[in-house]
């Protein structure tokens, strides 16, 4: 049996994809085309009418479109029956899937279901030379080590991140082809009945939302203590930056885990990434690695994290700090 093209599977809120399913389109895009295949991005909703067009423009060839009332919220009985249909009549050599709290759930419902292997939280995934295997590339020992992975069951399938891939920008003009997909499944048969969405609270933030900032001002255990992380925090405001953080201070109880930065936290690629007293270890890198300009000061001279950086300080940023913040104020006021 051939096994061909790769599939996206496409997940939306409020009626718009996420942006973690448009970044993987992106990376599908490459993948496509290098392999000589389609790509396709698979939606699974109700009311999708207007997302097909969107994913066409951002790269899909082909967008499989599965839309009924019973689809209309993710639940795990009724993606999974769809997907594996879709699977059974399609064949896709390759499956990215974003990793939210819906796409971890289907990924893995999905590799019990057709007994598959499944690579979870994928950094990168490439062909070998052949073009014959996906490689999956994925943090291991806590993110100190990265392994590259291989499933020898069709089709491939892995999770993703969001900002592990930029994405494409769109373009109006791309055509593609849309197949709309009937697949019932009796709401009786469905485990799981949605009774209301709660909003979730919003969180008690740090001046702007870190994976949408221009600006992320991040503090590691060169700041000493938790009480002088201040410092970082002000830095931030005078820069209209997002706080952020390496893993060890919130292993250390210091930061809340949505200020992590690293392979298992946020990605992020700002337009400017400030690394004050962070020593660059592989796991809070491979987060911030593809910022525009990375700015870090250190006392260490041989700091790994100065290899990533595009302007390194060596000095104690407490010293540092002061005289930034003065030079950013003063240009504030030109």
């Amino acid at each position: 049996m051939e096994h061909k093209n790769i599939w996206v599977i496409v997940e939306k809120h409020e009626g718009k994809p996420l942006n973690v399913s448009l970044e993987l389109l992106g990376k599908g895009r490459i993948l496509a085309d290098e392999k000589g295949e389609k790509l396709v991005a698979v939606l699974i909703g109700y009311q999708n009418a207007d997302i097909t067009k969107t994913l066409i423009e951002y790269g899909a060839d082909e967008v499989i479109n599965v839309d009924a009332k019973e689809y209309e919220h993710y639940r795990s009985d009724s993606f999974t029956f769809v997907l594996n249909s879709l699977i059974d009549k399609y064949h896709p050599f390759g499956i990215m899937i974003g990793a939210t709290s819906n796409g971890k759930d289907l990924g893995g419902r999905i590799s019990a279901r057709r007994r598959l292997g499944l690579v979870a939280g994928c950094t990168d995934v490439y062909f070998n030379e052949e073009k014959s295997e996906l490689l999956w590339e994925r943090a291991t020992f806590d993110g100190k080590l990265f392994s590259t992975i291989i499933t020898s069951t069709f089709p491939k399938i892995g999770t993703v991140g969001n900002k592990t891939f930029r994405g494409n920008t769109p373009d109006s003009s791309r055509t593609g082809v849309v197949i709309d997909e009937k697949i019932e499944m009796a709401e009786e048969d469905i485990r799981t009945k949605v009774l209301e969405i709660i909003q979730e609270a919003q969180k008690a933030t740090i001046g702007p939302d870190m994976e949408t900032a221009d600006i992320i001002v991040a503090g590691g255990k060169g700041v000493g203590s938790k009480d002088k992380f201040a410092i970082i925090e002000e830095f931030a405001a005078a820069v209209n930056g997002a706080v952020a953080c390496t893993k060890p201070l919130v292993d250390a109880g210091w930061m809340h885990y949505d200020y992590q930065v690293g392979s298992t936290g946020k990605k992020v690629s700002p337009k400017i990434y400030f690394a004050f007293g962070i020593s660059g270890q592989l796991q809070h890198t491979e987060g911030m690695k593809d910022s525009d300009l990375i700015i870090a000061v250190n006392n260490d001279p041989n700091a790994p994290i100065f290899q990533v950086a595009h302007y390194g300080i060596v000095g104690d940023l407490f010293k540092v700090i002061p005289v930034l913040k003065e030079e950013f104020l003063k240009l504030k006021q030109i």
